[in-house]
């Protein structure tokens, strides 16, 4: 696996949830079957893990062509842990009826990002 595509990957998936969190976070939680609407609090924090999002699409793209290096893996373990915690937050989510079945969406993303995180620093020659 080459890691230039993950990040290509990630680039995309950033920027799709980041610009939908941070532009229209109501109807984006809707989307991923958050129950009841969200206070003015969670309309706000849904609107930071956009703009972190943001950030990580940003991130991923300018980091696509890097060389090797220590700042190259430590972005892959970064993303990779990003995706490991945050697809058992989501999980848990879903368990607790907080969120309907499209979030099983969003653990997919999570957990397959992690795994080929995981699998990128593991095999240092795919980096």
């Amino acid at each position: 696996m080459k890691l230039k595509y993950l990040f290509i990957a990630q680039f995309i998936i950033g920027l799709v949830n980041g610009v939908g969190a941070l532009v229209m976070p109501a109807v984006f939680a809707s989307l991923y079957g958050f129950a009841g609407a969200l206070s003015p609090g969670g309309l706000v924090f849904a609107q930071v893990a956009g703009a972190a999002f943001l950030g990580h699409a940003i991130t991923a793209w300018f980091a696509r062509n890097a060389e090797d290096s220590v700042a190259r893996r430590a972005i892959v373990l970064g993303f990779g842990m990003h995706g490991a915690v945050g697809g058992l937050v989501v999980i848990l989510a879903l368990l607790s009826g907080v969120m309907g079945p499209m979030g099983w969406v969003a653990v997919l993303l999570y957990l397959g990002l992690a795994l080929a995180y995981g699998y990128c620093a593991w095999k240092p020659e795919s980096v």
